[in-house]
């Protein structure tokens, strides 16, 4: 007989009860388990802080409502109902390894790993973080103004050290200095950076990845002869029109 999947997908769609499914479950490995704190070798994967809080109110609410459960009550959680009927056991056994593992939880509860991705990630980074070479008293930071400043200062900071870069700022501050603009190019370079956060952005950007300065230098001097070129059309052209409005006897 071909052995069975370790993996099983519940692909479906918003309000068909995947979270349901899910409780269910984490809690049929609690129960049919021999391992008294059983979920200390379980860890469960969602997305959002807010769906964190709701998967471990849910499985705790469940255990204690079976928990709970008296022979010959009236009403019996839906869930219970399924669970006996996978499992083959009955409400009473049930309900005494439901008191046990929701006990189990609560005394060891940093242990009831129900975590999203990004708190995984982290931990894995924080658990290697020697060999990945980084300090192991990392701090993650989701304000991306905050990163693409530390970003900038650190292009600032080359200034003096890095020869061609430095001419290009410089090149960049003369530039914005002869058409009457701040020379200041910190916040024009804060301005530029935000735009690799932006999605419209986002492909020109990737386009851009294995230029360098040599790239965008030369570019720079086709712009300028090409923008020299078009002022001397419209100066032609203006000239024209200035000897027509003579021509004509019309003045200012």
């Amino acid at each position: 007989m071909p052995e069975s999947s370790p993996i099983s997908i519940y692909n479906a769609s918003a309000g068909s009860g995947k979270t349901y499914n899910l409780v269910k479950e984490y809690i049929k490995i609690l129960l049919l388990s021999s391992i008294q704190n059983k979920h200390r070798h379980l860890l469960a994967i969602t997305f959002t802080n807010k769906a964190v809080a709701e998967m471990k109110e849910r499985i705790l609410e469940t255990l204690r409502d079976f928990a709970s459960y008296k022979k010959q009550q009236e009403h019996i959680p839906t869930m219970l109902v399924d669970i006996a009927k996978e499992t083959n056991l009955d409400y009473e056994v049930l309900a005494k390894k439901s008191h046990n593992s929701l006990l189990s939880i609560l005394h060891n509860y940093a242990a009831f790993d129900i975590v999203t991705i990004d708190t995984l990630t982290h931990r894995i980074l924080r658990t290697f973080s020697k060999d990945l070479e980084i300090s192991g008293s990392f701090e993650v930071s989701l304000d991306v103004k905050i990163l693409l400043s530390r970003a900038v200062d650190r292009v600032i900071d080359k200034i003096g050290t890095d020869q061609k870069l430095t001419q290009v700022l410089i090149d960049y501050a003369l530039e914005k200095a002869d058409e009457d603009k701040d020379w200041n190019i910190t916040r024009d370079l804060n301005n530029i950076a935000s735009l690799l956060n932006q999605e419209n952005d986002a492909r020109a950007m990737e386009s851009m990845q294995d230029k360098t300065l040599d790239d965008f230098e030369s570019l720079s001097k086709i712009l300028s002869i090409q923008k020299k070129a078009i002022n001397a059309q419209i100066k032609l052209k203006a000239e024209n029109l200035l000897e027509r409005f003579s021509s004509l006897g019309i003045e200012d």
